[in-house]
């Protein structure tokens, strides 16, 4: 298979690639195994959904949200001392996180009910949360964080940093049982969507946004000798297996360690094999870097197949969505890979 830079070329900078081109690898994987887990979730055989190997396939999707999430906030932890210590834009980093956010409101949100006039209707179902708001919203408190204590005399600085990121991650994963009921109906609807579940949310911030500073936290860390890591990783691990839940949900903290520990033991493998073997130019890496729009290009497919009726929802059988879900990353990739040449070409043009 050809190498990405033999189609697109990529701009990189030669010091970050060995830190972080392992990380790239890491995403790219989750999203190969994103478009999987929404193809076979959309189209595969209902009757097949009762079945051990299903079980297993769907515990194994269930990692590729806590992963995207993790990573989005590792990345930002580990650049976190340039952003202490010299100017950040921190308001074009805040306008692309906006985007981010529209983004992921507008692939859902029910325009038609709208236009019908149906606009409690239209609120209620256009703001439930997906993952892009949701990781927005959480990278966007990192943000603010890291503003707020580059205003701070040095000496504060890092103290507040790890204290109050500390507090967030801890906060939110203690706090997410109790704010599966809460708050009271007078709650405005879009508020309560990032809340909790009451509204059909599938990624409220309690406990979602606490991959992400958990992340964020893992990436400070990064520099520290492999086995405190290690050791962090078996406690987490640890704390997944012994701590009690009433309801094993995505609101348990049973729920969230499990799957932290799972995404915190993947990172550092996948360190392990590829930190001293960058491979920026491989398919995963691109896949990596241009995470954001093969997530767009592959649901705007589902969306369109199945709404238009090209496909029957939930009636493929295995072969005919394993095909499909080849389709569907082939377009993705082929989205992917026109618009890094657009881009490409569009910065040749800009004069020096």
């Amino acid at each position: 298979m050809l190498p990405v830079s033999a189609l697109a070329p990529v701009t990189r900078d030669a010091n970050a690639v060995p830190r972080l081109s392992w990380l790239d690898t890491f995403r790219g994987a989750a999203v190969v195994l994103m478009i999987e887990t929404h193809v076979a979730n959309t189209f595969l055989e209902a009757d097949l959904r009762g079945t051990a190997w299903f079980t297993a396939l769907t515990y194994l999707n269930g990692l590729v949200a806590p992963s995207f999430l993790f990573i989005a906030g590792f990345v930002q932890g580990a650049g976190w001392k340039g952003g202490l210590g010299k100017p950040v834009s921190f308001w074009r980093r805040a306008q692309r996180l906006g985007w981010i956010a529209w983004i992921g409101y507008g692939l859902h949100f029910p325009f038609p009910q709208l236009w019908k006039g149906d606009w409690a209707g239209a609120i209620w179902q256009g703001t439930q949360v997906d993952v892009l708001p949701c990781l927005a919203v959480s990278l966007l408190v990192l943000l603010a964080l890291t503003w707020g204590a580059q205003r701070l005399p040095v000496a504060w600085r890092s103290g507040v940093w790890w204290g109050v990121l500390g507090s967030l991650a801890f906060g939110v994963i203690v706090a997410s049982p109790v704010m599966t009921n809460w708050p009271a109906l007078s709650v405005p609807i879009p508020l309560r969507a990032f809340l909790n579940a009451s509204t059909g949310s599938l990624f409220p911030l309690f406990s979602w946004s606490a991959f992400v500073f958990c992340g964020a936290i893992c990436g400070a860390m990064a520099r520290l000798p492999v086995t405190l890591r290690l050791l962090a990783m078996l406690v987490v691990v640890g704390l997944g297996q012994t701590i009690p839940s009433a309801s094993f949900s995505a609101m348990s903290p049973e729920f969230f360690f499990e799957r932290l520990g799972w995404v915190m033991g993947l990172a550092m493998l996948c360190e392990w094999l590829l930190r001293d073997r960058p491979n920026p130019d491989s398919w995963l890496s691109f896949a990596g870097r241009e995470s954001l729009v093969m997530y767009v290009a592959h649901l705007c497919l589902i969306f369109y197949s199945a709404d238009a009726g090209v496909l029957p929802e939930m009636e493929l059988p295995v072969g005919a969505t394993l095909a499909w879900t080849a389709v569907v990353m082939l377009f993705t990739f082929a989205i992917a890979l026109a618009k890094s040449r657009w881009q490409s070409a569009s910065a040749r043009l800009v004069p020096a």
